[in-house]
């Protein structure tokens, strides 16, 4: 079996990072599976996000393939390889040049191909924000000039603690919604996403299968 956690609860229950119910947690303990992970021999991570539109070429119910990530948290010290200096998952002060793998997201070109969902699929830059609250106007302004193509409120943690421990790491966001870049526009509503993220589910879920099951080694029959 390839061994590999996703979080489409294919195979292994789903490992959420983020609950608006619930108190958000620390980066570091958000992390701390992906280290149970590589301690059962994990080589591949894959996660999925719902994130709001920042690009204007962007819709709702786009799947963005994520290239790279921005963490606004992370440029504030709350990184969540902080204080953490077990060098067994890596070292210490790490560089981190390609967060998404490459081969990873060539095989997702494909497969968005073979599946008809060109029209649907982007690549572009995720940015993470801190939450629970959406931003203001000016905040999404600020990140579309910083060069993100979309916002959300999860990952960047679980995949810079994943390229630390030299799992290969691939990422995708559901636009679920379009960030407002006028204060006159209807703002954020979380049931809005939700619906658009139930309507795209089954979408996001062909992708990855069809992806797994192109994996080297992968037995799809294997739990």
């Amino acid at each position: 079996m390839h061994r590999l956690i996703n979080s489409i609860s294919l195979h292994f229950k789903k490992v959420s990072s983020f609950s608006v119910k619930d108190k958000p947690l620390p980066f570091p303990q958000v992390a701390m599976p992906v280290h149970v992970f590589k301690m059962l021999g994990v080589e591949t991570l894959f996660v999925t996000n719902a994130a709001g539109g920042l690009n204007s070429s962007y819709t709702i119910g786009d799947i963005m393939i994520v290239k790279d990530h921005i963490s606004m948290p992370g440029l504030t010290t709350d990184n969540p390889l902080t204080g953490f200096t077990n060098e067994r998952f890596g070292e210490q002060l790490p560089a981190l040049p390609e967060l998404y793998d490459s081969g990873l997201r060539e095989l997702a070109w494909s497969v968005v191909g073979e599946l008809g969902l060109q029209k649907m699929v982007r690549e572009g830059t995720l940015v993470q924000v801190g939450g629970p609250s959406f931003d203001t106007v000016s905040v999404f302004n600020m990140l579309r000039r910083l060069g993100a193509d979309c916002v959300g409120m999860s990952s960047a943690p679980e995949v810079t603690v994943a390229r630390h421990c030299g799992i290969r790491v691939f990422g995708l966001s559901l636009v679920t919604d379009m960030a407002p870049m006028e204060s006159d526009l209807p703002p954020t509503n979380h049931q809005e996403i939700l619906q658009t993220a139930e309507v795209r589910a089954r979408d996001v879920q062909k992708l990855v299968c069809e992806m797994i099951k192109r994996l080297p080694n992968n037995n799809t029959s294997s739990t």
